[in-house]
């Protein structure tokens, strides 16, 4: 339900420091106080792709985007374990996302 390579599309498990330079060129303050608090591998990021026009949400929570192109929500109980342990606190609503639309110029590795 998820990949730790990103190839533009559902659930990606990375870290800080694979998308700090992706990051720093749309919200480089952002990036700064990131910097500062230094997260290591202890503090897993998710990227999720959706394709355009998806409902990344709804009243029942966040929908969590999947590599075959279906969704799932994290409350769901067949989420797998590690995703849940990562991000189920935000289960029922979306206090877990920062939402960053970057341009596709600038989304390349």
């Amino acid at each position: 339900m998820f990949t730790t390579t990103d190839e533009r599309q559902g659930l990606v498990k990375t870290y800080w420091k694979n998308v700090r330079e992706r990051i720093v060129k749309v919200e480089p303050e952002f990036s700064r106080i990131v910097d500062k608090l230094d997260p290591g591998e202890d503090f897993p990021l998710y990227l999720a792709y959706y394709p355009y026009g998806a409902q990344i949400g709804d009243h029942d929570g966040p929908l969590i985007p999947k590599l075959d192109g279906g969704q799932y929500y994290l409350s769901d109980p067949d989420v797998p374990k590690e995703i849940f342990k990562d991000l189920g606190y935000g289960k029922n609503d979306s206090p877990f996302a920062m939402y960053a639309f970057i341009k596709p110029h600038l989304t390349a590795q």
